[in-house]
């Protein structure tokens, strides 16, 4: 896209050049070249020239004869086209105008998408940690979290974090000295306003047992650490995710001694925490007959939810608008969004199933590309 942007003319509609900021910044997100662009406003020109009750660009396309769909993207850009040409042949519009992005830390537009990330470096940071030992396995979590926090380096203090933590990872090692840095950081971390909420130290717990099973193994001294930690947090007592790590450490420490079979056990409880959404291979539709379903996530194959929902219940299937233990069926689309209490991506829906199937419910969790192709016919 560097040629669109450097060798043309942009054309925008909106005084402050919001379109020109948002390419700009999504550009210094990925690290990216942020050109100079020069842009024409459809709206500061409309100001100079015409006389209407508003400058808004349902308003400007109304005066020039266009109509189209209002907040599709590119209907609006057509339209904006459209108000630009009639500018451009009847009045003096002028040369382009220039917009310089620079970079300034986002202090204002902090959110818990932030603050899960925070969170989970804490934990994650904390349970590679508990052993002593920073291995391979372990670098390369640190490392993917960096990659996952690309898109918000330019918020607040994650610039320095970022750039702090790959200067740590350059040669793949992590020393001594470079560990105590890193326990400084997450207890500096673990102290700023901006990661405390009241699901923070679920967020945390989860980065721990990241940090614990990178290397898809447990040690005594993991477990050890893993129990004074959940015994410093007893308030997420209530928690399930909590109450099942908690019990199955008790009784993996009741002997002193963790055997292999009580470590598989636990891996697998941790691996079901960080994976709650599997593969269940492809699905019959006539599976779904006399069956509730609901739907969550935004879908690829399917143009809207109401035609999958469309064809699940032609094959039999009840549509539920809840997730509860009469629930058969939560069909998750492969556009996540949003997140859970864990500040893992799949929102409540997920992770109220995996709560009730974790006290007994039998909630089938279906990934979109289990659904079989037919689906679309």
């Amino acid at each position: 896209i560097k040629d669109l942007l450097t060798n043309n003319v942009l054309v925008v509609q909106g005084d402050n050049c919001f379109d020109c900021n948002a390419i700009c910044k999504n550009l210094f997100r990925y690290d990216l070249e942020t050109p100079t662009l020069l842009y024409f406003d459809t709206c500061t020109i409309s100001k100079q020239f015409l006389y209407l009750e508003d400058y808004g660009l349902d308003t400007l396309a109304r005066y020039v004869g266009v109509s189209f769909e209002h907040h599709h993207a590119l209907e609006d850009a057509r339209a904006t086209y459209h108000v630009f040409e009639h500018l451009k042949n009847h009045y003096p519009i002028g040369t382009p105008r220039q917009y310089i992005y620079q970079y300034n830390p986002r202090f204002s537009d902090w959110n818990s998408t932030q603050s899960s990330l925070i969170n989970k470096l804490i934990g994650i940071i904390t349970g590679i940690n508990y052993d002593g030992i920073v291995n391979e396995e372990e670098i390369s979590l640190v490392k993917s979290w960096i990659r996952e926090a690309q898109p918000y380096r330019d918020y607040l203090f994650f610039p320095d974090i970022i750039s702090q933590l790959t200067q740590i990872l350059e040669d793949s090692f992590i020393d001594y000295q470079e560990r105590v840095w890193l326990l400084s950081l997450a207890q500096k971390l673990s102290e700023n306003e901006y990661s405390r909420f009241k699901r923070a130290n679920c967020q945390v717990l989860l980065g721990i047992l990241k940090g614990l099973v990178a290397d898809n193994q447990l040690n005594q001294d993991e477990i050890n650490n893993l129990k004074i930690w959940l015994e410093a947090n007893e308030e997420l007592k209530n928690d399930d995710l909590y109450h099942r790590i908690y019990e199955e450490v008790q009784l993996v420490l009741e002997d002193g001694v963790l055997t292999k079979d009580e470590e598989e056990n636990l891996l697998h409880i941790i691996d079901e925490a960080l994976n709650p959404i599997r593969n269940t291979g492809s699905i019959d539709l006539n599976s779904f007959s006399g069956k509730t379903f609901l739907l969550t996530q935004d879908f690829v194959k399917f143009p809207t939810r109401a035609d999958l929902e469309r064809i699940l219940e032609d094959h039999g299937g009840i549509k539920k608008n809840a997730v509860s233990k009469q629930l058969d069926y939560l069909i998750v689309g492969s556009r996540l969004a949003g997140t859970n209490k864990y500040g893992t991506s799949g929102g409540t829906k997920i992770a109220k199933a995996k709560d009730i199937n974790q006290n007994g419910g039998h909630i089938v969790i279906v990934q979109e590309e289990d659904l079989p192709l037919d689906c679309l016919l």
